[in-house]
């Protein structure tokens, strides 16, 4: 039995994503809520940072809180500042076109 506590669906959606403007990664999950994000380098959990993506053309800009880490894989990120209006616009841009459901 899994332990699922995301509240929004996942989409597999690979895309390249920049954290703090430092490090460069690729989300290969998202959500409307949050990401896991491949990556060598990974931060501990309860580290705060600032991810700048796109999905379909628009920009998303926002800070997110690691809430896990698998050294050499990467991690699992939560948005903590996406307004509403983008959440929901997020969720909306993941359900149309190339994302697949996880």
């Amino acid at each position: 039995m899994t332990d699922e506590r995301r509240s929004s669906k996942r989409w597999r959606f690979p895309v390249d994503v920049e954290l703090d403007d430092l490090l460069r990664a690729t989300i290969s999950n998202l959500s409307a809520d949050g990401a896991f994000i491949d990556s060598r380098m990974v931060l501990s959990a309860g580290a705060i940072v600032q991810l700048r993506f796109n999905v379909h053309g628009r920009e998303i800009v926002t800070a997110a809180e690691v809430r896990y880490s698998s050294p050499g894989i990467g991690m699992g990120v939560r948005f903590v500042d996406l307004d509403p209006a983008s959440r929901a616009e997020l969720a909306q841009l993941l359900a149309t076109d190339d994302a697949e459901p996880l």
